[in-house]
This record gives C-alpha cells, sequence and structure tokens, in this order.
C-alpha cells in the first residue's frame, strides 16, 4: 500500500510539473506564433480570441502555482497534527492520518482537473485559431 500510495504522490508531482510546462511552453509559442503571422500577413491582427488564448495558458500557469502552495500548506497542517498527536502522547493511528491526507488531498486533485480541463480546452483552441489564421 505504500509503495502504491508514494507512486501515486509521485505521479501527481510529476502531473503538475508537466501542466506547467506545457502552459508556459504554449504562451511562448502562441506568442512566438502571433508574432510570426503579424510579420507574414500584413492583414493578421490579434483579436479577442487569441488575447484570450493567451490570458487562458496565463491563468492557467497562476492556478498551478496556487495548486502547489496548496499542496505544500497541507503538506505542513498535517505535520503540525503529527507533531500536536507526538506532544500529547497519542500513538499513532496510520488509518487517522491517512483520511486526513485523503481529505485534503481531494481539494488538491480538484485543481488538477480545472487545470487539466482549462489546458486541454485551450491547446484546441490555439491549434483552432491558428489554422483558420494560416488558412
Amino acid at each position: 500500500m505504500d509503495l502504491l500510495s508514494d507512486t501515486l504522490r509521485s505521479a501527481d508531482s510529476v502531473w503538475e510539473e508537466r501542466v506547467y510546462q506545457i502552459a508556459a511552453g504554449a504562451l511562448s509559442l502562441c506568442m512566438a506564433a502571433f508574432t510570426f503571422l503579424a510579420g507574414m500577413d500584413k492583414g493578421f491582427s490579434l483579436d479577442w480570441r487569441g488575447c484570450m488564448i493567451m490570458l487562458v495558458y496565463v491563468v492557467v500557469i497562476l492556478i498551478n502555482f496556487m495548486s502547489q502552495r496548496l499542496t505544500v500548506r497541507n503538506c505542513q497542517e498535517l505535520m503540525e497534527d503529527i507533531g500536536k498527536d507526538v506532544e500529547a502522547g497519542k500513538p499513532f493511528d496510520r488509518k487517522a492520518l491517512q483520511e486526513s491526507y485523503d481529505e485534503k488531498n481531494r481539494k488538491v486533485r480538484r485543481v488538477y482537473w480545472i487545470e487539466s480541463a482549462l489546458l486541454l480546452a485551450d491547446v484546441v483552441c490555439t491549434i483552432v485559431y491558428l489554422w483558420s489564421a494560416l488558412n
């Protein structure tokens, strides 16, 4: 069970890093592509759709940052709870600790789903927007 939990935490960490990398890279790619299109096609102008695409990438990056802070805060709270239990002389209750972790982790997982959905939708919108701008 511990190995499975460690694997899950590791996968969450890798996922969080990948979301940030994709969002930051896509934002940079959008800026480069829009600049290229503006230089290539004198009739091209960045409209509200292009601005919204870039704004959503920025929002995903900010949500990703907030999810990292939420994870750290959850860990600190769990460490404080364990410290209080040790000071009070309570026996270690693995099941209660796991339940507390799972409860706190639910919030983080919701944030992951939100940022994932936004990122996926924005990547699709970027492809459609660039395709329509090139044709």
